[in-house]
C-alpha cells in the first residue's frame, strides 16, 4: 500500500508490548475534512470519547493508535492518560490536540504505562518529523504492526477518514493502520 503525497506515518516500540511496534501515528501535512465511526458500546473507552469529540470538528490531521492496552475501565486515570497521549502526539506534529484522533486496542481495566509511554514520545518529539516516513512510498508493511488486534471476533473496527485532494485516507483501528487512497465518488462528496 502506498501512502499518498502529504502524508507521515510513524510507528515505535512504546513499551505497551514487550517486543515490536506497539505505538502508530498516521498525519496529513495539511488541513482535512474527516469523518469518523465509532463503536456503540455504552462501556467506551476513554479514547473512544476523546475521539468523539474531536471528530465532532471534521478537520481531524493525524490518527495515533496504542496496542495491547485497551485503557478501558481505568477510570478519569484513563481519561488523562488518553489525553496526554493526544497532547503529546499533537505537540510532535505540531498540530492542535483537537485535531488528533486516538485508538487503543488491546488487555481491558489495565492502566496505559504513561512513564514508558511518556519517555517514548518524548524521544519521538526529539527526533521531530524526521521520525516519520512521507509518502508517497511502500509503507504497509512497517505501519501495520501497532494496530494488530488478539481479537478473532467479526465486529468491524473503528475507523476514520480524512480527505485530501479528493484521497481518502482510512487507518483501521483494530485491523491495521494503512491508508487506503482513492477517489471519493460524487454521492460520497455531498455528505462532507
Amino acid at each position: 500500500m502506498w501512502w499518498p503525497t502529504g502524508f507521515r506515518a510513524y510507528t515505535g516500540h512504546g513499551g505497551l508490548r514487550k517486543h515490536g511496534d506497539d505505538i502508530s501515528i498516521v498525519a496529513s501535512d495539511r488541513p482535512t475534512i474527516s469523518a469518523a465511526m465509532f463503536t456503540r458500546s455504552l462501556f467506551a473507552g476513554p479514547a473512544v470519547v476523546l475521539s468523539r469529540a474531536h471528530a465532532a470538528g471534521r478537520n481531524l490531521r493525524a490518527v495515533t493508535t496504542l496496542a495491547q492496552n485497551a485503557n478501558v475501565a481505568t477510570g478519569r486515570r484513563g481519561e488523562e492518560n488518553a489525553a496526554e497521549v493526544v497532547r503529546r502526539v499533537a505537540g510532535i506534529l505540531g498540530n492542535p490536540g483537537n485535531e488528533v484522533l486516538i485508538g487503543s486496542t488491546g488487555v481491558i481495566g489495565r492502566p496505559l504505562p504513561m512513564g514508558a509511554i511518556r519517555t517514548h514520545l518524548d524521544e519521538t518529539a526529539n527526533i521531530g518529523l524526521a521520525a516519520f516516513v512521507a509518502g508517497p512510498i511502500e509503507t504497509r508493511a512497517s505501519c501495520s504492526r501497532p494496530g494488530v488486534t488478539s481479537k478473532t471476533s467479526s465486529r468491524k473496527p473503528a475507523a476514520a477518514y480524512a480527505i485530501v485532494d479528493r484521497v481518502r485516507v482510512r487507518p483501521q483501528m483494530y485491523a491495521h493502520a494503512a491508508v487506503q487512497p482513492q477517489v471519493v465518488p460524487r454521492a460520497c462528496r455531498a455528505h462532507w
